[in-house]
């Protein structure tokens, strides 16, 4: 079977099919990929247009046996939800019918590299001065983190002094209260 012919294809990529403007997919999309499907989308157009990265699943390309590769938009799916949610290769090959290695080799050699340097350029920007620092800790402080400077996705960011009844909304990884 094909990739295109898979679920996950016809759910998320196959716009014809899948119902993307209802809220109920929004949010399983969401937690299902840990992104909104528009940010998905945009990262999918990123990767395509990269020009350092995902030459051999370029749309029109073909494989060595003259099958045309993986969409990129569904192999991006499946970068994702290796992060997200921990699946095996075994489990995503499964769910796309692509193969372990063509997903092991889009994850390993390109995705990681794509995301640490095309991404980064483009999203990361770390404080250059002391008084740029001192600008983004002042948004931590008003938001009751005094003395943090930054977070990747802030839940590992422990509160000390938490009202007790919000104690049970911030409880996280072995009971200590994070944001």
């Amino acid at each position: 079977m094909p990739p295109t012919m898979s679920l996950w294809y016809n759910i998320y990529v196959n716009k014809d099919s899948a119902d993307i403007s209802s809220p109920r997919f929004k949010k399983k999309f969401r937690c299902r990929f840990r992104l909104p499907y528009n940010s998905y989308l945009e990262l999918v157009d990123m990767a395509i247009s990269s020009e350092s990265h995902f030459r051999r699943w370029k749309p029109g390309k073909m494989d060595a046996v003259g099958n045309p590769c993986a969409p990129i938009a569904l192999l991006v799916l499946t970068a994702l939800r290796y992060l997200g949610r921990g699946w095996t290769f075994d489990d995503l090959s499964e769910s796309t019918a692509i193969s372990e290695d063509v997903i092991r080799v889009f994850f390993h050699e390109e995705f990681i590299d794509f995301c640490s340097t095309d991404l980064y350029m483009k999203f990361v920007c770390a404080p250059a001065t002391t008084e740029d620092a001192l600008g983004q800790s002042k948004e931590y402080k008003q938001a009751g983190m005094p003395g943090a400077d930054g977070s990747m996705d802030a839940t590992h960011v422990l509160i000390e002094k938490v009202s007790y009844r919000m104690r049970q909304s911030h409880l996280g990884h072995k009971y200590k209260t994070t944001s």
